[in-house]
């Protein structure tokens, strides 16, 4: 599976652009975009990601790899909704994150990222929200 770098990189070389153009195009600066296509941003900016797919003519699942979907498709409502679905308390959860409670209640509160690490824990748990994955209980 190729990386969200390379598959920005692919779609501008594919429309002969320069990363200055794509910019300018977006609406985002240069060294924005040119950390994206580097693999340098920790979470790409979703509003960044709906006009490179745009641009690229591309549906927005296309350039994102699970994790970075996870985080635009919002991480608070799919850890919630998880968590509850499951009947977990926020410790109980956090135990299967590898974290501590207090981790799971700012996930939820939107006051902190979820690490790719305890996303790559939970995503069994999550992957109601991503389709054709089993749920592994």
């Amino acid at each position: 599976m190729h990386s969200v770098s390379e598959r920005l990189h692919w779609c501008r070389y594919r429309m002969g652009l320069m990363q200055k153009e794509v910019a300018q195009q977006v609406g985002i600066s240069q060294t924005l975009y040119e950390e994206m296509e580097r693999g340098d941003c920790q979470e790409y900016p979703a509003h960044a990601v709906d006009k490179l797919a745009a641009l690229y003519q591309v549906p927005v699942e296309d350039l994102l790899d699970e994790y970075s979907r996870f985080l635009y498709d919002g991480p608070i409502d799919q850890i919630r909704a998880a968590r509850e679905r499951l009947g977990l308390s926020r410790k109980a959860f956090a135990e299967l994150a590898g974290v501590v409670e207090k981790s799971v209640r700012d996930w939820e509160m939107g006051r902190k990222k979820v690490s790719k690490k305890s996303w790559e824990r939970l995503k069994k748990y999550l992957s109601p929200f991503y389709p054709g994955k089993d749920v592994v209980e």
